[in-house]
């Protein structure tokens, strides 16, 4: 049955409803995250765990990130924030630290000198003003992903992003030679497009193109991970208990049933995360 889920998957990717997505990352790492040591814990705890808290951005668990200045709110849209953005692409434009920065800052130099321009930055807060809370964190997003994949400014380190890959290549090499992946998708919104008529400054592609990146806001909730795989062999999510065909089309919409009960208090007691984070129609709301 599981394996007729990934055919289901795949037909829902076909169909442009959802993108499979698979995260590369060190065994010792994930096993870190979750309160678990390498030396002595196993596969079936990490499984457990992973299935349970799924895998959360360097905000969550980093305490490298929680003593910078860098820290802010997972919905603010302060001055402050869009600040931050304008005087990240400067420091990025002014400064960049490889070819392939310096190959991008080429293809978008309108982008990357309209963000090195003093005198802009009231232009960019004037019209990130004129827009909603809703548009403001999308546009807010939009510009530091651009950042986490450019990784300029040591960014990944501190980010809200988690970087996955439509490619397992590339997913194995981010693994670390671990071949440890996160398996899991996303639920595609076709109806939202940037909106090009704000006067703000866009880019033209990704910065590492050869990735086939997609970064992922916070976390990837255990409700979206089907499974991992560990030197190739695939472990499943436990909580993927099919009935019928018609719990297909209901779980790679709404993700699979996860009773987590006692969360918060497993959370504090279990794992390294300082913080949980839950999601509901759209909204991200911190738990701790």
């Amino acid at each position: 049955m599981k394996e007729i889920f990934k055919i289901k998957l795949n037909e829902a990717q076909i169909k442009k409803q959802i993108k499979i997505l698979h995260r590369g990352i060190s065994k010792e790492e994930s096993f870190n995250q979750l309160g678990l040591d390498v030396r002595y814990n196993t596969l079936a705890q990490f499984k457990e765990r992973l299935f349970f808290y799924g895998n959360k951005s360097k905000y969550f668990w980093n305490n490298e990130f929680l003593k910078s200045s860098f820290e802010f709110e997972i919905n603010e849209v302060s001055d402050k924030m869009f600040e931050f953005i304008f005087n990240s692409f400067k420091i990025v434009y002014k400064s960049p630290k490889n070819s392939n920065t310096e190959k991008y800052i080429q293809k978008n130099k309108v982008a990357f000198e309209y963000f090195s321009n003093d005198e802009m930055e009231k232009h960019f807060l004037s019209n990130i003003k004129k827009l909603d809370d809703t548009d403001k964190i999308y546009f807010r997003n939009y510009y530091l992903t651009i950042l986490h994949q450019l990784g300029d400014l040591n960014f990944a380190n501190k980010s809200l992003f988690l970087s996955s890959t439509t490619d397992l290549v590339q997913a194995h090499r981010f693994s670390k030679k671990d071949n440890l992946i996160i398996n899991f998708w996303i639920v595609n919104d076709n109806s939202r497009e940037i909106n090009k008529s704000t006067n703000l400054p866009l880019f033209a592609g990704k910065p590492y193109k050869q990735q086939k990146e997609t970064s992922i806001f916070l976390c990837i909730l255990p409700h979206y991970i089907y499974s991992f795989t560990y030197r190739n062999k695939e472990y499943f999510n436990p909580h993927l208990a099919i009935k019928n065909e018609y719990d297909y089309d209901i779980i790679i919409i709404n993700g699979i049933d996860v009773n987590q009960k006692n969360f918060k208090n497993k959370l504090r007691n279990e794992t390294n995360f300082k913080k949980g984070v839950s999601l509901n129609a759209g909204v991200y709301k911190i738990i701790d």
